[in-house]
């Protein structure tokens, strides 16, 4: 069976490839334009799937999609006889695959996508969710101040006066990782756009010397059997290339995602849309670069914040 998913995935893979392709070449600009929109730190895209529309989450840290069990039935998707193992916060679940289409994303049409059936009713959020590897292109350009994202051919745009971080990164289980210091202790950040919060795990909040706030206790919800308990803690810097922030609070939890990628007792945590929002992210493929470009005034400063209260946190009564 699991031979088998990793077919399945590959497949997948590999029919994207040659689709969107084809998609960007016939774009006029040789360049892809989707609008998104950010409501409480949750990232959405707007797809079509089998001409019904529905909002999904663009999740740099999936690898696999997901489709809500509701459009499933509703647009009659062909369910399989085949499952995929998904990694979320709680843990690695097993969903039943289905084969659904037409999905339609703007000018991106594919007939047919496999993707995992997500039936969790308890789930913040999205239940529908589009990898940004299914994107064309070499650049994956998010540009949250103007509500879009670009994917195109050419190398990352410099036009704008922004400061840029410009950071190679590291794949591990297919999901990209960035250096990153807290108190200057170095680290590992998963960049996830599909998570509306940033947290890091006790390994790094402990190596960091961070002060925990300890009657803040709260739970995070997200894709898995179970809830992880977090604490809040608060840290003097935190940097990521040439952008620091200084005196914040921050979540520690001990999510599954670090096991599952060999980093539960080492330096890790996880960029969040919290923290994302403010920059504009570059992802340039070919060179397994990504780039923070951030613009900065002395009146502006760095005014920007990592909210230790997000849509995937709830308070303990």
């Amino acid at each position: 069976m699991a031979l088998l998913r990793h077919f399945i995935f590959g497949l997948f893979v590999s029919l994207l490839l040659a689709v969107n392709t084809v998609a960007l070449a016939d774009q006029p600009t040789g360049k892809l334009t989707l609008p998104l929109s950010l409501d409480e730190d949750r990232l959405t895209l707007q797809i079509r799937i089998a001409g019904r529309a529905v909002d999904a989450t663009l999740d740099s840290a999936a690898t696999f999609p997901m489709i809500d069990s509701f459009l499933v039935s509703a647009t009659e998707a062909e369910r399989l006889d085949e499952s995929v193992d998904i990694l979320g916060i709680g843990g690695v679940r097993t969903f039943q695959v289905a084969r659904a289409g037409p999905v339609q994303i703007e000018a991106l049409r594919q007939d047919r996508i496999l993707a995992a059936i997500n039936a969790q009713a308890n789930q913040p959020g999205h239940r529908t969710i589009i990898p940004v590897n299914m994107l064309p292109g070499r650049t994956i350009d998010f540009q949250f101040d103007r509500n879009r994202v670009e994917a195109y051919s050419a190398e990352p745009d410099r036009k704008d006066r922004s400061v840029r971080s410009i950071m190679a990164y590291t794949l591990l289980q297919g999901v990209p990782f960035v250096p990153v210091k807290v108190n200057g202790v170095e680290g590992l950040a998963l960049v996830d756009t599909g998570s509306d919060v940033t947290y890091l795990n006790s390994a790094f909040a402990k190596a960091a010397g961070a002060s925990f706030l300890p009657d803040r206790t709260m739970e995070l919800y997200g894709t898995g059997p179970d809830s992880s308990p977090i604490r809040v803690m608060r840290a003097n810097r935190f940097d990521i290339g040439h952008h620091r922030k200084q005196d914040f609070e921050i979540l520690s939890a001990d999510s599954a995602v670090f096991g599952y990628v060999g980093r539960s007792d080492q330096p890790t945590m996880v960029l969040g849309m919290d923290y994302l929002k403010h920059f504009r992210l570059q992802i340039d493929r070919e060179k397994q670069e990504m780039i923070f470009g951030r613009k900065e005034s002395k009146s502006a400063g760095r005014r920007y914040h990592i909210s230790p209260m997000s849509g995937r946190i709830k308070r303990r009564e």
